[in-house]
């Protein structure tokens, strides 16, 4: 199975690209599935999952936590 492990959309300050046209490009580059990590965010959980299924991806929600050392990315979390 091939997963993006970091997949970070425009809701995140560091990153331009629209969710539906970041998770086009992840299936049309034949992975299986991406975990979207946006920075202190899980707004786009639902849709990402509903999304994802429209592109035959696996969709796990993970958050970028900052810290004073770095940043944390915890994965698999719960949608809001």
């Amino acid at each position: 199975m091939l997963v993006d492990l970091h997949l970070k959309t425009s809701i995140s300050e560091d990153s331009d690209v629209e969710l539906e046209s970041a998770l086009r490009r992840a299936s049309d580059k034949g992975f299986d599935g991406v975990v979207v990590c946006e920075r202190l965010s899980t707004s786009y959980s639902e849709r990402a999952i509903h999304l994802g299924a429209e592109y035959n991806l696996n969709v796990f929600v993970g958050a970028e936590i900052p810290t004073d050392r770095e940043d944390v990315v915890d994965r698999l979390l719960e949608c809001d």
